[in-house]
This record gives C-alpha cells, structure tokens and sequence, in this order.
C-alpha cells in the first residue's frame, strides 16, 4: 500500500480513540497489525472499523462499517474507493464460503468515491456472514456491466466488533454485534477470545522502567502469519528460509502494547540446535514498521552484532532471554548467555546482555548451564 493510501486511512477513519480511555487497550493492533481491520472511536461513541486494500499500483478500496454509540442505531456500510463506479453502475459484497451476496446500485453521483449503505443490523446475514468467513470479494460493476473483483480479508473482522462492543457498551446486550451474553470477569480483553491461533494473555512481572514488558503472545504456525514488512526485515539480514522453518517448529508473537511487538522467528535448524531472529515491529502514523534486532555479545572480546542467536528462550513475564550454544550434541558443554528486553531511546527497543557463562571442559557430565562458570556480568 503506498504512503499516500496509508496518508488517506488516517484522514479517513476519524477521530483518534479517546472514547476508549477507560476500556480494554487496543491490543488487536498487535494482532491486525497487517492492517487489515481498524477501530477508531471518537468522545461520543461513533465507532468505525475499516479496512483498506490495495488494487495494483494506483488503486485502492476501503471497506468500512460505522455505527454510533445510540442503543437503537443502526450502522451503515460505507464503500470508497479510487474504481468506484459512477450512477448506474453497482457495487457488490460477496462471501463465497456463506454463499452470501450483497447488490447496492448506484442512484447518485458519488462524492470522493463513497456509496453508503444504511439500515444494517448485527444479526442480518451480512453481518453473520462476515463474522464467519475468513475473506469476502468486493465486485465493482460499471454501467457496461465490467466488473472489478477485489478480495478483502477478514482477519480481524470479529475481534475488532468485539472491541467496538465494549467501547460502546454493549457486552451483554442483544444489539451487540459479537458479545452478546454476559461478559465473563475471567475473559480478559475481548479481542483475545477471537483469534485464530493460541493467544495468551502475560501477567508480566517487569518493575524495572527501562525492560519493556509483554502484554501477550501469540503462535505462528505458517508463513501467512508473518506481515510482510516482517518478512522484508528478515530478508534483510541472514536469508533465513521462513517457509521451510516456519512451517516445521513454528514461531511466536510477543505483543508490547496496541501498536507493537516482537516476532520470534526460526532462521536455521541444525542437527541438535538452530538459530531465531527478533523483529521489532511499530505502527507509525498507520504505517507498518519492522526492524531486526541485533545481539551485541558481552564485552568480553572483540565487539560482535548478530541478529542470530543459538537457541534462545525468551521469558514473556520476565522480559529476559538465554541462549545455550552446546559446543557437542550432548549438552555437556558450551555457552549460556542472558539478555534483557529494554527500551532505547526514541520509539525503540533492544537486546542487552546481563551475564555469560562458559564451560570449556566436555567432560560428560551433564551440568546445568546455569550453573556453568561466570565469565562476565554486567554491573548494576
């Protein structure tokens, strides 16, 4: 999606959202953040949840639904795109999986490409269907009768109305578009309960200000998982071969707050260990970010920087990782590091390293590596 797209969604989708001050945080940025689905509300409760497609280089779609805070309000489906059709023409919402399709003519000249729909409900088909599915195919349809199929993915879908639900206080009722029994006290956030893949919430125990503390994790089990922009980051550095690695052990988010996270990702797997990276990923001005993390050895030698690291475990409630490099396959020997996850300066984050331990001597004995001899830690 080009700058200029991404300019537009800001301007578009309102207000920021100070209606949800005293709610749940937005931690489904995290989750959406491929930015395929968006909540923004503004101080009276008008919600909108949108998502933008990009169609070939100079071409876009947004697909949104708004709804006010009234209990009797209806929402309205709102088309805008560059393709938009002119009078006569027709716009279509299709979900193959429900077999539902959605016909809206076109009867007045559009106004910077928005066709609005009213009078939808939480429970009519549309919405169920939506709810659903995993993608629907938006069909723009000129007067001539060409149409444009442009797919729409619905990841996010459900937990943003989750979302939409508590900030206007509907949990509970019967107007609610997802949570309309009681809201369980043990649910946590909302948009948790939604999600595809295990999704855990972090009790985190960090009090130090500078460690940066984990709200939540999340599995990754295909490629699919990953954004792009996280992709690109790792291509960027050692080639790992995600589609072989991801696919085989999997990998793991570890969100930070509504905007960011971390991504733990398998780079090579050898015969009795392998190699991760970290991508540090940041929604900025609706734009998504992602950077490698680097691993800045102990000062113990000669300075060393890798975005690798041998067999890492990362603590999600401590924010501190080891690392073992076994020195022969049966662990009797080696290297074991600790790093912490902290803040640097800007909207930034980083690796440091606390303390390295070493055992030389492969004498067969299999010793914890924790309790290997120190060889440096860091003061303070």
């Amino acid at each position: 999606m080009s700058r200029w797209m991404m300019r537009q969604r800001c301007m578009l989708a309102g207000a920021a959202l100070l209606g949800l001050a005293a709610q749940p945080a937005l931690a489904s940025e995290l989750v959406l953040q491929d930015g395929n689905w968006t909540l923004s509300c503004d101080t009276d409760g008008l919600c909108i949840a949108d998502s933008f497609v990009s169609v070939g280089q100079d071409h876009y779609l947004r697909l949104a639904l708004e709804r006010p805070a009234d209990p009797s309000a209806e929402m309205v489906l709102e088309f805008q795109s560059s393709l938009t059709p002119p009078v006569g023409g027709k716009l279509r919402l299709w979900v193959p999986s429900e077999d539902y399709r959605m016909v809206g003519d076109i009867t007045k000249e559009p106004s910077d490409g928005k066709v609005r729909f009213g009078g939808i409900t939480p429970n009519e088909p549309m919405m169920m269907a939506l709810k659903a599915a995993a993608t629907a195919t938006a069909v723009v349809e000129l007067p001539d009768g060409k149409q444009t199929e442009i797919a729409v993915s619905l990841d996010g879908f459900t937990p943003v109305f989750a979302l939409m639900d508590d900030a206007q206080g509907r949990i509970g009722r019967t107007d609610a578009v997802v949570v309309q029994g009681p809201r369980d006290p043990a649910a946590g956030r909302y948009f948790l309960s939604f999600r595809p893949g295990e999704t855990q919430v972090v009790q985190s125990t960090v009090t130090d200000d500078r460690r940066v503390p984990i709200i939540e994790t999340r599995k990754l089990a295909t490629l699919a998982d990953i954004p792009d922009r996280v992709r690109e980051a790792v291509a960027g550095g050692p080639a790992c071969p995600l589609p072989d690695t991801i696919e085989s052990i999997g990998g793991t988010f570890y969100g930070i707050d509504e905007r960011s996270g971390i991504w733990e990702l398998p780079c090579f797997l050898g015969a009795y260990q392998g190699t991760f990276v970290y991508v540090y990923s940041i929604l900025l001005d609706g734009d998504l970010n992602a950077a490698l993390l680097h691993f800045q050895g102990p000062p113990t030698g000669e300075p060393t920087e890798d975005p690798e690291i041998i067999s890492p475990i990362f603590d999600p409630k401590t924010s501190l990782l080891t690392s073992f490099a076994r020195a022969r396959g049966v662990g009797d020997c080696g290297r074991f590091e600790t790093y912490e996850l902290v803040f640097l300066e800007g909207e930034s984050i980083g690796w440091e390293a606390l303390e390295l331990r070493e055992k030389k001597d492969c004498n067969g004995v299999d010793d914890a590596p924790e309790s290997y001899p120190l060889i440096w830690k860091r003061e303070g």
